[in-house]
């Protein structure tokens, strides 16, 4: 594996998770850019027409979404903090940038707490949701134990969240009450705010109680992996998992490799199976350095460099 990269933290304040679960408490947990890069690129993309083959698309998305992430947060000391420039963009680009980060964080502690490394976005299936109303949570995904649905409604925000965001949070939460026909496990209302310019994040696991039904075809799983797809395409299914292959991005400062038995499912296009593959090494993904699901990322030392403006 070689060096371990350096982590900073993140503080995580869990509330009504079920008793067994032991979360309900204030953690502070250490997170890697390398974690985070990863978290960004891997939410899933919004949109059915991704459904389709490769888009090129998906490589520009690539690129903004790393793009946008260094330049709203730096680590100083032992945190993450917003940049300066973060603080200087106007209203409407604050809203946009903390909900990203909001998303962010979300998929990042529902794949190291909560299992679920792979996330899908409830808007990319407009046809295949069943509800009453708009309102709906962002992100569903799959425990990898023994494959519960869980939902997130993710919310990003620029200072302490008030008591009115946690209750919106918590209803669009609650509207999912069947994916595929089983009933959620989770249904979680998370938000990412700044504590002075520290990133920090709240999370709580109401219970459903809406209308909302979600039916999910297979092929849906290609939106996990499309943003890394422009970049591993080469790579997929070559090298030992000791030794991956990894392809230098220059333009966002990161090596990105995969799980060659991963990577092996990918080329073939068969999505359900790199997913059933995750499942079944994270063990070995936790021991050799990938992420949960079977991607490694390495940032680059432009990550970990004073952003501009952050000088005084």
């Amino acid at each position: 594996m070689g060096i371990k990269p350096r982590s900073y933290s993140i503080s995580l304040f869990s509330s009504q998770f079920p008793a067994h679960m032991h979360l309900n408490v204030m953690q502070r947990h250490d997170i890697t850019w390398d974690q985070l890069i990863w978290s960004a690129l891997s939410i899933g993309r919004p949109g059915r027409q991704q459904l389709a083959l490769q888009n090129k698309s998906d490589y520009y998305e690539a690129l903004f979404r790393c793009s946008l992430l260094w330049m709203a947060i730096e680590q100083k000391g032992f945190s993450y903090y917003r940049t300066d420039a973060f603080k200087t963009l106007d209203p409407t680009e604050k809203g946009s940038v903390n909900y990203f980060i909001g998303m962010t964080v979300c998929k990042l502690f529902a794949a190291l707490i909560l299992r679920t490394p792979h996330t899908l976005h409830i808007d990319a299936f407009p046809g295949m949701v069943r509800l009453a109303g708009r309102s709906r949570p962002d992100l569903f995904g799959q425990d990898v134990w023994n494959r519960n649905w869980r939902v997130f409604e993710a919310k990003g925000r620029g200072s302490l969240p008030s008591a009115d965001d946690k209750l919106k949070a918590k209803q669009q939460a609650q509207r999912v009450v069947d994916i595929n026909g089983q009933l959620p496990d989770l249904n979680v209302a998370g938000i990412s705010y700044f504590r002075g310019d520290i990133l920090t994040y709240t999370w709580s696991d109401p219970s459903p109680k809406g209308e909302l039904s979600l039916s999910v075809p297979e092929g849906a799983w290609r939106l996990c992996f499309s943003c890394f797809m422009p970049f591993l395409s080469e790579v997929l299914g070559v090298g030992t998992a000791e030794n991956p292959r990894m392809v230098d991005v220059p333009a966002i400062d990161v090596k990105m490799g995969v799980h060659p038995k991963v990577g092996a499912e990918l080329r073939r296009g068969d999505w359900r199976g790199a997913i059933d593959s995750a499942h079944e090494l994270q063990a070995e993904f936790k021991e050799l350095g990938f992420m949960p699901d079977g991607v490694r990322i390495s940032a680059g030392d432009r990550w970990k460099l004073p952003r501009p403006m952050s000088e005084s």
